[in-house]
């Protein structure tokens, strides 16, 4: 179960710091925190992070999408910035996939 939610606890990491970057530390926080909720395991923690995750993924694409536009326009390079951020994407995508399936094996278990 545990080694499922490493790209979760990356994927929120990596998207504090992202926020940290440009709003400061107080607003890396509120990103980190849910964490926590981690230690219950329940299903609504797993859906609100699925959540989470999907409302990251919707910022990289934004992100990725405006500095790809961005560097692309001022003639600076852009391939290997936009698929490290295309990677992060990915990253976000199998985390959530990943709390699916444990979703569903929680879900069996309570069955029996």
């Amino acid at each position: 179960m545990w080694l499922r939610l490493l790209p979760l606890i990356l994927s929120a990491l990596l998207f504090a710091a992202h926020v940290m970057r440009d709003a400061g530390l107080l607003w890396a926080l509120p990103i980190l925190l849910p964490l926590l909720l981690l230690l219950i395991r329940t299903r609504w923690v797993l859906r609100l992070w699925q959540g989470l995750l999907l409302l990251f993924t919707l910022e990289w694409v934004r992100t990725t999408v405006e500095l790809t536009l961005f560097r692309y326009q001022s003639g600076q390079p852009y391939l290997r910035m936009t698929l490290i951020l295309l990677a992060v994407i990915a990253l976000n995508l199998w985390a959530v996939w990943l709390l699916q399936i444990n979703h569903r094996a929680t879900e069996r278990t309570e069955e029996q």
